[in-house]
């Protein structure tokens, strides 16, 4: 038998396709906003899933002053405590704590089950990281509610 024909795109083909048949998204490259390194369209849907009041009082859904502030706080506060513990433990900003991931829940748990179920687990081709060079990008991200966990260059 002969092999296929394997090269940097099939292989990330592959792996998204991989991901996504169990459980993942495909997201888009251009929802990732490289001055936060946050994927924006995920991380504001999640939010205002499950936390809509927070939503509102950050302006998620708008690219208004509130909203740079709390994403300015979030990208200090991975970089203090890193990428686990943010998710584990969500963010207090302005006084609103905001969840940022919903844990597995324990059987017959009704409502954690809801709120894992919004947890946006997504994996991204060829996202451009870098705000001054456009042309830079990792090969693929994957993202748990917009915040990234694992990058990959093939």
């Amino acid at each position: 038998m002969i092999a296929p024909h394997l090269d940097e795109a099939s292989l990330e083909s592959l792996i998204v396709t991989q991901m996504v048949e169990e459980g993942w998204s495909e997201g888009r490259a251009p929802d990732f906003d490289p001055s936060y390194a946050l994927d924006l369209e995920h991380l504001t849907a999640f939010v205002e899933a499950t936390q809509p009041h927070v939503a509102e009082a950050l302006s998620l859904g708008e690219p208004a002053l509130a909203r740079h502030r709390f994403l300015a706080r979030l990208q200090g506060e991975i970089t203090k405590r890193g990428v686990v513990d943010i998710l584990r433990d969500g963010v207090d900003h302005l006084g609103q704590h905001v969840d940022l991931y919903y844990p597995q829940p324990s059987a017959g748990n009704t409502k954690a089950t809801k709120l894992f179920a919004a947890n946006h687990f997504v994996i991204t081709r060829q996202v451009h990281h870098s705000p001054s060079n456009r042309g830079d990008a990792v090969d693929l991200v994957a993202f748990v509610n917009g915040i990234p966990v694992f990058t990959f260059e093939l």
